[in-house]
């Protein structure tokens, strides 16, 4: 299967097969993988592990790339690599550019003002051919991990292929370069042993880097290339190995039999993993290894094999469009229910996969093989890096315009506001119930769904960054701030998690009228309560660094003299409550220490947050939907809803804000829009402008309590 790579690195003699055939069972391979991934993608509670059908491409990618490149460096003894990038620009930018370009004017025309612009950043970033980059700092943001899907998210692959196709020519010139300088007469032996060396390499460190990674931050090892580096090597070494012997007619059923296993286990793979599984970790090992033992058995006559299957005419044809299939199914699905307003459904999910087939096949005919094909200077490779240049430029220009004239808009909007914010007797935000202004709830011109979805504490709400530290771990960000009155006599600490951080900003101003000095200690999804994991659960590297900071914050508030009273604001409609003892004996070491102890209730957040559900809308997107209906997305939660942390506050005397005197009426309806401008950033952190408002509100509530 390797061809004249694989013999010169065995040195044996080997079945040689048509180097530049078109394999009809990788053909086969591609279209399994596709039809995994769209099935995933329309129904992932039926196939929750589809998502390893982009594992299966990139073994086919390392596979064919690398033995491309060796059969140049066999046949000249040298790799063109603009070349080589030239091909791959004719192969795979024409489509993907189309995609992108019609992606990109559609979310003009379609998509809600609350996500459009993180929306065009997504897609410029594909553009780019870094999106995955993007995708995985957005996943470690504890934020950006709920944000909705972008119409391009599946680009993030695409950006990971691209990326492995710039470095591995070059890894392959490297050595190259290195075997010419060391050996007096440079072999093509030497020269395959050194590429597979080189492969080799790749392949044991990047597997390393992502079982340590995906233990450490699984969301972001999901996408970043060196954590899939070593899946195109598993391909690549496959390529040089040496290829099957001619087998008899016993020995066929042994391979059809293997065929069919190995089959069966990326179909196992794709039933059985699920969001849970820690992926790319070790577990990848099983999907990647039996795709690239399929390829290395290759194609057989024998038609009880599987790769007999794949010489029918519409797996061919599946696996010829799987690349404009793969393009075109997402931003469908993503479209769909924001035309329609419906969920996908089998019918529905039906029609998305037929027209994703029909516009793959319009894309391959019509735009893909005319450029693959072209002839004359337009084989060229100026041409192909003019195109890749001039498509770049127009995707970025699509999408960058609109989002600084928001940006623009946005410094408007921001002017305009924050003398509301400043007139504390008005009726902006909080201040329209503390004031008992009329009609509280109405739909205003200040109300700004695009401004308040980028309104959160990681972009607005903290005191200014002179004041404040910030560490990521994982998905997880630890923040800690020293803001209100600094050297004051009196001393408070906020502690909490990221809704602690959506309050900093406010109750450092209230901090700050009251001449008080405040600590900030928040660590975003954690609360600090959660006891030690048992060893046997094996926890993540984000689960024990939360409960050892909960431990060491804890206990260092405890300790610190200068602090008198401690605030905590947690989440708490959304996490399972630790044992009661435990919960009571943690806010007892504040008490014993002599610290005033105050606990803000809870946020009520969206109704659709209420208990956790797989899909959230958030107050932006909401009230955008519902432009002209008094009072949006306003609703009563549960009256028995009994929380945890304030049971266990009222067991050790603690004192309680809480915010439902503002967000939710008499009546015990909470309300998405207060005073003109929407309460919540995403569906339950409150937006940094509204946050502002609540300062007049805590600061009355902590002078009653500290007086």
């Amino acid at each position: 299967m390797g061809g004249v790579a694989a013999g010169i690195l065995s040195g044996q003699s080997t079945q040689k097969r048509e180097s530049t055939a078109l394999r009809l069972d990788i053909q086969g391979l591609r279209a399994l993988a596709v039809l995994l991934v769209v099935v995933f993608h329309l129904w992932p509670a039926g196939v929750s592990g589809g998502y390893i059908g982009v594992d299966v491409f990139f073994v086919i990618s390392g596979y064919l790339i690398t033995g491309h490149l060796l059969r140049e460096v066999v046949t000249t003894g040298r790799v063109s690599v603009t070349r080589f990038w030239a091909r791959r620009i004719r192969r795979l930018l024409p489509a993907a550019f189309l995609v992108l370009l019609v992606c990109a004017v559609l979310a003009l025309l379609v998509m809600p003002r609350a996500v459009l612009q993180e929306n065009l950043l997504e897609i410029g970033a594909a553009g780019l051919y870094v999106l995955n980059w993007v995708l995985a700092n957005n996943a470690v943001d504890y934020l950006g991990a709920t944000n909705p899907d972008s119409i391009v998210q599946h680009y993030w692959s695409l950006s990971v292929e691209e990326q492995f196709y710039i470095v591995w020519p070059l890894i392959i010139l490297a050595v190259l370069w290195v075997v010419s300088k060391l050996a007096r007469a440079r072999s093509q032996r030497a020269l395959m042993r050194a590429v597979f060396l080189a492969l080799t390499a790749v392949f044991l460190v990047s597997f390393a880097y992502s079982v340590w990674q995906t233990h450490t931050s699984a969301a972001s090892a999901y996408f970043i290339t060196t954590t899939r580096a070593w899946e195109f090597a598993a391909g690549g070494v496959v390529a040089m190995l040496p290829t099957l012997p001619a087998l008899s007619a016993r020995l066929k059923g042994l391979v059809a039999a293997t065929s069919w296993a190995l089959l069966l286990v990326i179909l196992a793979c794709a039933l059985l993993f699920d969001a849970d599984t820690a992926f790319p970790g070790w577990i990848a090992v099983v999907p990647v290894a039996a795709t690239a033992a399929l390829i290395w058995i290759g194609d057989t006559d024998s038609v009880w094999a599987p790769q007999f299957l794949a010489r029918s005419g519409p797996v061919q044809f599946l696996g010829n469009t799987s690349y404009a299939i793969y393009l075109w199914h997402w931003p469908l699905i993503v479209l769909y229910p924001l035309v329609t307003h419906k969920a996908i459904g089998l019918k529905s999910g039906l029609a998305i996969i037929a027209l994703s087939v029909a516009l793959a096949a319009a894309t391959k005919y019509l735009v893909e093989d005319p450029a693959r094909n072209a002839r004359g200077r337009l084989r060229a490779r100026w041409p192909a890096y003019s195109f890749a240049a001039t498509g770049m430029a127009a995707v970025l220009a699509l999408t960058l315009t609109p989002v600084l004239v928001a940006n623009a808009q946005a410094q408007a909007y921001k002017a305009r506001i924050s003398a509301a914010i400043a007139d504390t007797q008005g009726c902006f935000g909080a201040y329209a119930i503390l004031n008992a202004c009329p009609d509280p709830y109405a739909i205003t011109d200040t109300v700004n769904p695009q401004y308040t979805a980028q309104d959160t504490y990681k972009n607005t709400g903290l005191p200014s960054t002179d004041a404040c530290i910030e560490d990521k771990v994982g998905r997880q960000l630890d923040i800690q701030c020293e803001a209100g009155r600094p050297f004051s006599t009196r001393k408070i600490a906020l502690v909490g998690d990221s809704h602690a951080a959506s309050l900093a900003a406010s109750l450092s101003v209230a901090a700050d009228r009251l001449g008080w000095e405040l600590s900030v200690r928040a660590l975003t999804g954690c609360s600090g309560f959660q006891p030690p994991a048992p060893p046997a659960a094996n926890p993540s590297a984000e689960a024990v660094y939360c409960q050892r900071w909960g431990d060491r914050v804890f206990d260092d508030l405890a300790a610190d003299p200068e602090t008198t009273a401690v605030i905590v604001d947690i989440r708490t409609i959304s996490k399972s409550g630790p044992s009661e003892e435990l919960t009571v004996k943690r806010l007892e070491t504040l008490v014993d220490a002599g610290k005033r102890l105050i606990i803000i209730g809870f946020v009520p957040g969206m109704q659709n947050t209420w208990p956790v559900k797989t899909v959230v809308q958030s107050a932006p997107a909401c009230v955008e939907e519902h432009p002209k209906v008094p009072d949006p997305c306003s609703w009563s939660p549960p009256a028995d809803y009994q929380d945890w942390l304030i049971t266990a506050a009222h067991t050790v005397g603690a004192a309680v804000i809480d915010p439902r005197e503002v967000l939710c009426g008499p009546d015990g309806r909470c309300h998405a829009v207060i005073g003109g401008t929407i309460v919540y950033a995403d569906d339950n952190h409150l937006s940094t402008t509204f946050a502002l408002t609540l300062s007049p509100f805590l600061e009355r509530h902590l002078a009653e309590i500290l007086q």
